[in-house]
């Protein structure tokens, strides 16, 4: 019986390389009192469902061991297209356009226009009314209410969120290289610029070329320079993120690093996939990425450069630090309005079971004596656990709280996981990261005038960086954009939903 497919789009060849592993800390596996884990269908003939998720890792088996459980518990039997991480909204946008929608969808950001735009073309369902007062979800009712305002569209809530800690991607950079060029893991922006360098003109790879890459694009590092903090127009309006000052000096260092010699000259064209290649080859000296990524980043190195160590880096800039905050969710569910109700109250139903710590755990960790054996108090992972238990297993769940998710591998031993929980307690993480401003903002004039400006935004950034206009250009660019009708409208939109929001 064939329970899953896997779409590929023409640049999605690597995703295998992703490695990704589903992390959690250790839960107890138990149902309390209350009865936690209820069943999320009535007794009888499964609930079919089509599902349309993102795939990190390999395709699963929708009937291996893991999968087969989930299914058992939930009364419900899978049918997933899974789609490599790299290519999801390319594959978004298409089914968007068709109308072709699955009974579930999972969305990277609720806040992906496309999305945005569906949603309020009435796509979705809107699912507060349903959920009521949670008394029929008692386990929604511990994950949702935290997340709603983060995930609401014009008040409503067509998004269930996928459970995330605050502590998610962090700065991940090659440590045995840098100790290879007599560094420290990089405190602070200077200290991040000089090893950058260092690294790409030491050939740390030992191939006698100059092959080695420092940093790839991403404006993760724009938590450096403040442009996750608010600023104003005069008229009062929240500018946004990428249109401001700050932003302006994010570029401006990008091109200092351009001209060091440091990033890959076509850096504007590559895509996700080739850079995550890049770094699991050995090739990229620094990469964002999830937090227990640093195990299995390190063991695919280490089959090509066995001495291999990716650890975890928090730079501090001269107004924030390289740490984004997740809003306790990344992206997250939606299901169309084509699902009649009585359907979506009984996959509600199915995600009420799933947030359960019970069923969190199997998602986690799998299952005793198949998935892990406990030894000296251990959890060890068998083959099949190995195999099983990765990330793809959390695409398009609903989760107990785990503020350790994106943090700790099952794949790794109990001391690294201990480990790496205690460098982000070291590192203060849930304290001094912050949300990307960008991932808060709403607009109806947004969503209208930003698509006719985006590709050229784009465009004027790369020129800026490489070098084919000035600094002062690009400012001029931007200072005639906020300038325009249309965006000092979009800002007043800005801060006007952001401050119900943040109520």
């Amino acid at each position: 019986m064939k329970t899953h497919t896997i779409t590929r789009l023409v640049f999605a060849g690597c995703s295998s390389l992703a490695l990704g592993l589903f992390v959690s800390a250790c839960g107890s596996g138990a149902i309390d009192s209350k009865g936690e884990a209820p069943s999320s269908a009535d007794a009888g003939n499964p609930l079919e469902l089509k599902v349309m998720s993102s795939l990190y890792f390999e395709v699963p088996q929708m009937n291996n061991a893991v999968w087969t459980e989930i299914q058992k518990r939930t009364n419900t039997k899978l049918t997933v297209d899974w789609v490599p991480a790299p290519d999801y909204n390319s594959k978004l946008d298409l089914v968007l356009a068709s109308g072709d929608l699955p009974d579930i969808l999972t969305v990277t950001s609720e806040k992906y226009l496309p999305v945005v735009n569906a949603a309020k073309q009435g796509v979705f369902w809107d699912l507060e009314p349903l959920l009521g007062d949670y008394s029929d979800y008692p386990n929604l009712k511990k994950i949702i209410p935290e997340r709603a305002k983060y995930l609401r569209i014009d008040g409503k809530l067509y998004t269930l969120p996928r459970t995330r800690g605050k502590l998610d991607s962090i700065v991940q950079i090659r440590k045995d290289w840098l100790e290879k060029a007599g560094l420290k893991v990089p405190q602070t922006l200077e200290e991040f610029n000089i090893a950058l360098k260092k690294i790409v003109d030491s050939d740390p790879a030992g191939n006698g070329k100059k092959t080695t890459i420092g940093l790839d694009y991403n404006d993760y590092y724009a938590g450096m320079f403040g442009v996750w903090d608010p600023i104003y127009n005069n008229e009062g309006g929240m500018v946004y993120p990428f249109l401001t000052p700050n932003y302006v000096d994010f570029v401006s260092w990008y091109r200092d690093r351009y001209a060091d010699g440091v990033m890959a000259k076509e850096f504007s064209v590559m895509k996700a996939s080739q850079v995550q290649d890049l770094f699991n080859s050995g090739v990229l000296a620094a990469y964002v990425w999830n937090i227990y990524h640093a195990w299995d980043a390190t063991e695919a190195i280490k089959k090509t450069q066995p001495g291999a160590i990716v650890d975890a880096a928090l730079i501090k800039g001269p107004k924030g630090y390289a740490l984004a905050h997740t809003k306790l969710t990344t992206g997250g569910i939606m299901i169309p309005k084509k699902v009649p109700e009585a359907k979506v109250k009984q996959i509600l139903k199915m995600y009420d079971t799933m947030a359960s710590s019970e069923m969190t755990d199997i998602v986690s960790h799998g299952m005793e004596g198949v998935h892990y054996k406990i030894e000296n108090n251990e959890r060890k992972l068998t083959d099949v656990g190995k195999k099983e238990i990765t990330v793809d297993v959390n695409q398009f769940m609903v989760l107990a709280e785990d503020p350790w998710l994106k943090v700790v591998s099952p794949q790794a031993s109990k001391a690294w996981n201990d480990a790496k929980i205690e460098q982000m307690k070291q590192f203060k993480a849930e304290e001094v990261g912050k949300v990307p401003l960008q991932e808060l903002l709403l607009s109806d004039t947004w969503l209208k005038v930003w698509p006719k400006y985006s590709d050229e935004f784009i465009t004027m950034r790369t020129k800026a960086i490489i070098g084919d206009i000035s600094i002062s250009d690009f400012k001029a660019y931007i200072d005639k954009l906020n300038n325009m009708a249309d965006f000092k409208k979009a800002y007043q939109e800005f801060n006007e939903n952001y401050k119900i929001m943040m109520k």
